[in-house]
């Protein structure tokens, strides 16, 4: 939860859409967590919809979160990229609440046979930090959660 905070960054040789990365030398940007319904709290260990409130490249890509296979079929990895859509399987993430402040993510999504791994860091060849899903995970990732707003006028948090 020290490691630094998430942002939206170029990996894998491409320009779009983005994939969220690991930096050390940031507190993070701002996220929106959509739980389902018309909750005022974000629950924990609930199908969530994740957004990044970042108005950088790539605007013809949506900030939310999804699954994105990495190589082949076979390859077992999936990095956080973005441009998911609300209510699509690979948009559906969790946070698990492990100790005290600490939180985790995981892609759960809550329908049967479907993956569900923690949501670590992989570690790219040019040494990015990628938020990643499957095989070649070196470590968890593990996230303290700061409110930007008041809850009431938002459901944004800085990771």
């Amino acid at each position: 939860a020290n490691s630094g905070g998430i942002r939206l960054g170029h990996t894998r040789n491409k320009t779009c859409p983005l994939d969220v990365i690991r930096d050390p030398n940031s507190i993070g940007e701002p996220i929106f967590f959509s739980p389902p319904g018309d909750l005022d709290f974000i629950p924990t260990l609930t199908d969530l919809t994740i957004d990044i409130l970042n108005h950088g490249p790539c605007i013809q890509y949506s900030r939310i979160w999804k699954t994105s296979l990495v190589g082949s079929g076979f390859s077992g990895l999936f990095f956080v990229s973005t441009g998911g859509r609300p209510g699509d399987l690979d948009s559906k993430f969790k946070i698990v609440r492990l100790e005290g402040d600490i939180y985790s993510f995981k892609y759960c999504p809550s329908v049967p046979g479907v993956i569900c791994d923690p949501v670590g860091t992989f570690v790219d060849t040019d040494g990015t930090k990628v938020l990643a899903i499957g095989k070649g995970i070196d470590e968890p990732y593990y996230v303290r959660f700061q409110r930007k707003l008041p809850l009431f006028l938002s459901r944004s948090i800085k990771i």
